[in-house]
């Protein structure tokens, strides 16, 4: 026998993917509750074990970097020797230390060394910091028994001690 179709009557699809809802002999029926069950606990599994993986890996991660920074630091120390406090490095070397460095120690040529104790009475840094002070740029012209040469060798021997003494420079210049 021939079915026929009643034009009045809608089409239902025999399946669906909405969870909430089953085909049952071709007629939709209510909501499939163990189907929902199913797939919450499977979804929740899931969850529960990316969260496992995300945690392994977040504790893994900051092990990565302590281990970065601890070979960091040691290249640091390698390179340009340990790293620098200030804060701390200051307690330790009053800030005036570097005024009290003799003129003869700081690598000038003897001739200098004479010019600037004898004629000039500057025997240390701090005197001589003082002295360029006062005269300003023109301080090279008021020592007496240093030409053009022998400010140049100052500058450079001067910049060394800023080098040696970071905390001098702030307080000297």
């Amino acid at each position: 026998m021939k079915e026929t179709l009643d034009v009045n009557e809608p089409k239902r699809p025999k399946e669906t993917k909405d969870p909430l809802l089953t085909i049952d002999n071709g007629e939709i029926a209510g909501p499939d509750y163990k189907g929902v069950y199913d797939t919450f606990h499977a979804k929740a599994a899931q969850v529960a074990q990316a969260k496992r993986v995300w945690t392994d890996a977040a504790e893994i991660a900051k092990d990565l970097k302590k281990s970065y920074e601890y070979r960091q630091d040691e290249l640091l120390e390698i390179g340009v020797g340990p790293p620098k406090t200030p804060l701390f490095d200051q307690a330790k070397t009053p800030a005036e230390d570097w005024r009290k460095i003799t003129i003869d120690s700081i690598g000038l040529k003897p001739g200098i060394v004479k010019a600037l104790t004898e004629k000039n009475k500057i025997a240390t840094v701090g005197a001589l910091v003082d002295f360029q002070a006062k005269h300003t740029t023109f301080w090279l012209k008021e020592i007496k028994g240093v030409g053009v040469e022998g400010g140049t060798e100052i500058d450079k021997a001067m910049e060394q001690v800023w080098i040696d003494n970071p905390q001098a420079e702030n307080d000297g210049k």
